[in-house]
């Protein structure tokens, strides 16, 4: 009889996998990869080709609830026990387990959405030589998948799967409003740069400042509500809550960690803005004082203007007339109490004595040369505050505002008691306004405490596909959808943060317009085109 060894048996996981290929391959050979139809200039069974992919096991996650335990650690269970996944940089790759499973497929892809919600590709990142995240809108391509959380007294166990199941339910987004199950969902990799519902590698993430600077739109909660509910020609809105619930969920799942930003932090405290300490012609530098270059980091990116429309208030900035974004190469110190920043600038630029060095905002991009799915530019960088980190493909750079459309909530005060309703729209196109307009779901309703003080969410209750708050109080550490601020005259801010909340420079993705009322526009970076703000809630 031949010997063997252990680590020769097949488990009972990878066995279901090779069945479901085998069966799928069986009845539809044409699968076995993807095929771009050129008459229509899209590939035509992605469905079919990643389910080959599918393994139908179940990968959990249990997450202490603050009363039992304060600590931000998760523990991983079921198939995602004992599954590592390491933070990369630009230049080394760090170790994923989850590499080639379907659950967290996120491979790019050019393409879009139709005006039906339907998801469609048109080229593939390493598969075809049409890919290009440059000149075509940019999406992270991932499955479709199931979630089941129950609760006891210590632990929400949040399980995940690839394959429907008795008792899971379908992912936020999984279906488009007219019901129609997607064979994938689409998230953008980078935030919007002009209003367009663009997402592409190189550029500057757009914002208002002021009104100062060209191809720039005022991003807020009504705006974008109007502007996405008035698109006809594809089925793209702005960043949902579905889109957070997912990036906080797999952070969740594949960091084994309760609070996401003890992994990766983000933009969150890198706000600095410095006149030049002497004028150059010619030159892909700036000159700085040394004590002012030690808080630019190299790999990082910055954005230098000539001063002309420099104001006192802190929200704005000045015209980027010189260099939009360059990222750091080297600081070299002069001796004379000044250190050269050098910049990755495609062309000599002049810069006079009123040029200001402005560390916001980062260039799109600014993660596309991090070897994997998950990490920043150095190790540094996921925890230091100061650069954006990629995770599942995506370039988050929280600390830049992003404009949640599909989810607000309003605040009736009594006394020193404010109770909040919560509610989101499962098709915008379906709704008739924001306050008082129809097509809203009510999601929960909770009371908080004293108004007009910042509130810590300890845990959240999912319902009707989004997570909402369940009570506050709690600590920051619970991660970046972490507190909100609740007003009588514009309703609350759900914020998502990884650091302080003093300044709008702190602020994170999904805040929805801290300090300012919803249909407010000052110093808001905004947008990212999302697949799944117009679909059916996840019943």
């Amino acid at each position: 009889m031949a010997e063997y060894n252990e680590s020769d048996l097949v488990t009972a996981g990878t066995l279901d996998k090779m069945l479901r290929r085998f069966a799928t391959l069986i009845g539809n050979p044409s699968a076995a990869k993807p095929h771009y139809n050129a008459e229509t200039g899209r590939y035509d069974n992605l469905g079919d080709w990643l389910s080959l992919m599918a393994d139908g096991l179940v990968y959990g996650v249990q997450i202490p609830r603050y009363a039992y335990s304060p600590v931000t650690t998760a523990i991983k269970t079921g198939a995602n026990a004992g599954l590592v996944l390491e933070e990369s940089t630009e230049t080394s790759a760090g170790r994923n387990d989850y590499d080639g499973k379907l659950l967290f497929c996120c491979v790019r892809v050019n393409g879009g959405v139709d005006a039906d919600g339907m998801p469609y590709v048109t080229a593939i990142e390493g598969y075809d030589d049409r890919f290009n995240e440059k000149l075509y809108n940019t999406y992270a391509l991932t499955a479709v998948y199931y979630y089941r959380v129950t609760r006891d007294a210590s632990y929400d166990h949040c399980e995940y799967t690839d394959t429907p199941r008795t008792g899971f339910k379908p992912c936020y987004g999984a279906y488009t409003a007219d019901g129609k199950l997607r064979p994938y969902i689409l998230r953008a990799c980078y935030m919007d740069s002009d209003g367009t519902m663009d997402s592409k590698s190189g550029t500057v993430p757009g914002a208002w400042y002021g009104g100062v600077v060209d191809n720039r739109v005022q991003h807020c909660m009504s705006n974008d509500f109007s502007w996405s509910k008035n698109r006809s020609s594809d089925g793209l809105t702005y960043l949902t809550y579905g889109d957070i619930t997912y990036q906080e969920d797999f952070m969740s799942l594949m960091l084994g960690v309760k609070a996401p930003r003890e992994k990766a932090v983000g933009c969150v405290s890198y706000d600095f803005q410095y006149t030049v300490a002497a004028a150059e012609e010619g030159v892909k530098r700036v000159l700085l004082t040394d004590a002012q270059a030690s808080n630019i980091l190299v790999g990082s990116s910055v954005s230098i203007g000539d001063g002309s429309a420099a104001t006192t208030d802190r929200y704005q900035v000045v015209l980027h007339n010189i260099a939009k974004s360059a990222k750091v190469l080297s600081k070299v110190a002069q001796g004379d109490g000044t250190t050269a920043v050098n910049l990755d600038l495609s062309a000599n630029v002049d810069i006079p004595a009123t040029a200001t060095v402005k560390t916001m905002p980062w260039r799109n991009g600014s993660c596309d040369g991090v070897l994997g799915t998950f990490g920043s530019m150095t190790a540094a960088g996921l925890t230091n505050g100061r650069m954006p980190f990629k995770f599942q493909n995506v370039e988050w750079n929280l600390g830049l505002y992003e404009t949640l459309v599909n989810m607000y909530s309003t605040a009736t005060v009594e006394e020193t008691e404010a109770t909040h309703l919560w509610r989101i729209a499962p098709d915008i196109s379906a709704c008739t306004g924001i306050n008082a307009g129809a097509g809203w779901t009510a999601l929960d309703q909770k009371t908080t405490g004293q108004i007009n003080n910042w509130r810590y969410i300890k845990d959240y209750v999912t319902e009707k596909g989004a997570r909402v708050p369940e009570n506050v109080a709690g600590t920051s550490t619970t991660g970046y959808r972490t507190a909100w601020y609740p007003s009588a005259s514009a309703g609350d801010r759900a914020t998502f943060v990884g650091g302080p909340l003093y300044t709008g420079a702190h602020a994170g993705v999904g805040c929805v317009l801290s300090y300012n009322a919803l249909s407010s526009a000052t110093w808001h970076f905004g947008g990212r085109s999302s697949a799944v703000g117009h679909s059916a809630p996840a019943e």
